[in-house]
């Protein structure tokens, strides 16, 4: 297949998933790479058009292949897409934020952190976006491209000043993630910014984190590495071939029923929410 009708069958959703497309960029990966970086640079340049053509998938599907194919060039531009300020680029990209940005940015990033801490740190970005940030430290530490204790560091910085310390998610999604590292070390730094009322403790509350804590750390970090949400994106297709209606998510499993991860919490305290 040409680039020219690789691109094209990227661009736009018929309904159907462009499965041989797909692999066909996969397959010509040195050759469609420019082209997907100038995808992602034009949507970074209009990003305020983006939501205007709901038919339109092509930087999305640039920025997969581009962590598939861990292209350390992609790096500075997804973050420049997704440091637009305000809730555009969560507008232009749904459920890819949630889902799947921490391994994005994990995935082109080569390693290095700064990035991501600016961001997380940004208080005009949205929420998520800044949460997703935090993640994709995390993905580096699963992947083992960083220890535990530089990430744990990190955190460290943000919990003693390097967060506003106003309620927002990012509280809620630093918590989570400090707790899936078993960061003892930073429990007291956890409990003060509950009691600061930083937390919406309906994401996340202290009883959850302190039980987290209470696990064997080799138990916990087995755990965390087991976790779809922390790994490099290897496979665009599994990835993507649900999130635009293509195909059905798996099962739901009820909010209070058992978490099938084992866990021994309920669903909406665990895998349930999508920053746990």
């Amino acid at each position: 297949m040409h680039i020219e009708a690789i691109l094209r069958g990227l661009r736009s959703d018929t309904g159907t998933y462009p499965r041989g497309p797909v692999k066909a960029a996969i397959a010509q990966q040195e050759k469609i790479t420019p082209h997907l970086l100038r995808i992602v640079e034009r949507a970074t340049e209009n990003v305020d058009s983006l939501t205007e053509d709901e038919e339109y998938d092509g930087y999305i599907f640039a920025f997969y292949l581009l962590a598939q194919f861990r292209e350390e060039r992609a790096y500075a531009l997804i973050v420049d897409f997704f440091s637009t300020p305000g809730d555009v680029t969560l507008d232009a990209t749904g459920d890819v934020v949630t889902e799947d940005l921490q391994r994005m940015l994990a995935s082109v990033s080569g390693g290095d952190m700064g990035p991501m801490v600016s961001m997380a740190k940004n208080a005009s970005l949205n929420e998520y976006v800044r949460s997703a940030a935090l993640g994709a430290m995390v993905c580096l530490f699963v992947e083992g491209v960083h220890s535990r204790e530089e990430v744990i560091g990190v955190f460290r910085d943000l919990y003693r000043g390097g967060l506003e310390r106003e309620r927002s998610y990012v509280w809620a999604a630093l918590i989570s993630e400090t707790s899936y590292l078993h960061a003892q070390s930073l429990l007291e730094d956890m409990r003060q910014a509950f009691a600061d009322g930083l937390i919406d403790e309906s994401a996340i509350d202290l009883d959850y984190v302190e039980t987290h804590l209470a696990m064997h750390e080799a138990a916990a970090l087995a755990r965390l590495r087991e976790r779809g949400h922390y790994r490099f994106i290897d496979d665009v297709i599994a990835a993507t071939r649900w999130w635009a209606g293509h195909e059905p998510p798996p099962d739901d499993v009820g909010r209070n029923d058992p978490c099938p991860c084992g866990s021994g919490m309920k669903f909406k305290r665990c895998c349930g929410n999508p920053r746990l």
